[in-house]
């Protein structure tokens, strides 16, 4: 929904220092609403998957069948029509599943597209939808999300390195689009631990161009099964403050691709499910949640915040429920001692500590030194006061600390490092220290973590470590 959209019910909204209140009023038309003030009903869906259609596969008719009861804007990742694109594979493999989604798919090319000369049967079928011919790359706003469609099929759009006319053009469009939330996608994926395909170098100055303006989420194709990412650096380096997550959702029916190699901060993984990857679009943040073809159970699920592209705060109003909600960074000041400098979930202090504490670190009271923190020591400590916070909801108690401070979680939701020491991570795990410093690990005993629980886990870790969301619960 556009930011000047006006709500059916009337609102006025009345400025008190730094914080909007808003109340029903009786009249229309006496006040404007402020350019970061949204009002919305239902945000929008976003859902689809590549390498879809084949004639010769039944898997695209069971993806196809999840679509029609999945309302929203449908994507696709490229290889739309196995095995070459041909118009001929288009009106009797797709046309036939996905076709009767058309009229609101928004379509990414693949290689296999590009087997017909000059993608042809890709543009021919899709129409105006997909963009021009000769590029192939094209951005539309959905609600107040700004999405970019790329080109991954580098050779035919004189290359994707810098400087290359699709880099410089992502430049400008995301320069000229400078919203709090940024989605890309396209079909040979930066990074995955396929061993069919794997990861696709020649896509980092793409990454780099949406890291530098601060994208949130990429989505690929390409290798045909599903993998998710915590969010990295153009180099695959963990960044969890301005990192970009990607989705690998090469599941739309043509087949399955095992996996290799794993890369370190793939974080859930599948290579049997044929599905769609469903996200809602909040301002501010959004949801994801791999549905899975009938008679399979495999899924995943999650919610994140957006990488903050701006300060001030965004307001919103719930049409159905009423309820006002602020996304984004609510700066009051150094002075005032609650001083916010990005987007949070989380309630946090500012702390001293006794060594270098990272983001996401899992924090103890420090043993010898009152008032002092540091990061865990040891499985099961019961001296765990919390977690190093990213960018807080609210930070409380700001003081002449000498060098930098840390900020320490003591409630809400928050990323947190962790490990499959105690075996794989679920939603709804209670939390304690592990044997590695600053790390954290599902409580697989009661009566050792009595006194030692943080939290509980609000997203899945299936093997060695990475970076999950904690419902962090005050002590």
């Amino acid at each position: 929904m556009k930011q000047k959209e006006i709500m059916r019910r009337p609102l006025k909204v009345r400025y008190l220092g730094e914080i909007f209140v808003v109340a029903i009023a009786t009249a229309v038309g006496l006040w404007q609403l402020p350019t970061n003030f949204f009002v919305y009903g239902a945000d929008p869906v976003f859902v689809g998957a590549g390498d879809i259609a084949s004639c010769n596969s039944s898997g695209d008719e069971a993806t196809a069948t999840l679509l029609d009861g999945i309302p929203g804007t449908v994507f696709t990742l490229g290889d739309n029509a196995y095995e070459a694109g041909t118009a001929t594979e288009f009106a009797n493999c797709y046309d036939s599943s996905w076709g009767r989604h058309k009229a609101r798919t928004f379509p990414a090319p693949g290689n296999h597209d590009y087997f017909t000369l000059n993608a042809s049967g890709y543009f021919s079928y899709f129409g105006a939808a997909a963009g021009d011919p000769a590029k192939g790359y094209y951005s539309y706003d959905l609600g107040t999300w700004h999405i970019i469609v790329i080109n991954s099929n580098c050779a035919v759009v004189e290359g994707c390195y810098v400087g290359s006319p699709q880099e410089q053009w992502l430049r400008a469009d995301l320069a000229a689009h400078p919203t709090a939330c940024t989605l890309a996608y396209w079909h040979h994926p930066r990074f995955s631990s396929g061993s069919t395909h794997g990861s696709s170098m020649e896509m980092q100055p793409i990454w780099q161009a949406l890291y530098d303006f601060g994208a949130d989420v990429v989505l690929s194709g390409h290798e045909h099964n599903y993998e998710r990412f915590a969010p990295q650096d153009p180099n695959g380096n963990l960044d969890a403050m301005h990192g970009i997550r990607e989705f690998v959702v090469g599941t739309g029916g043509r087949s399955h691709y095992a996996f290799g190699t794993i890369l370190p901060n793939s974080q859930v993984r599948n290579s049997d499910t044929y599905g769609v990857l469903k996200l809602t679009l909040h301002p501010g943040s959004y949801d994801w949640q791999f549905v899975p073809e009938a008679g399979k159970t495999f899924t995943d699920s999650g919610s994140a915040l957006c990488v903050a592209s701006g300060t001030s705060a965004l307001f919103r109003v719930d049409r159905q429920t009423g309820s006002v909600y602020a996304d984004g960074a609510y700066s009051c000041g150094l002075a005032s001692g609650c001083f916010n400098a990005g987007a949070g979930a989380d309630l946090a202090e500012y702390i001293r500590v006794s060594e270098v504490v990272e983001p996401g670190d899992l924090v103890e009271a420090h043993p010898d030194r009152p008032h002092v923190y540091r990061k865990t020591q040891g499985a099961y400590s019961v001296r765990v006061t919390g977690v190093s916070s990213f960018r807080p909801g609210m930070a409380l108690a700001l003081r002449a600390f000498q060098g930098t401070p840390a900020l320490l979680a003591l409630a809400g939701r928050v990323p947190v490092k962790a490990t499959t020491e105690n075996g794989p991570i679920r939603p709804g795990d209670l939390l304690v220290s592990s044997s590695r410093p600053g790390y954290a690990m599902r409580c697989a005993d009661l009566t050792l973590c009595e006194g030692a629980i943080f939290g509980k886990a609000l997203e899945v870790l299936e093997i060695a470590e990475g970076l999950i969301s904690v419902l962090v619960m005050s002590h």
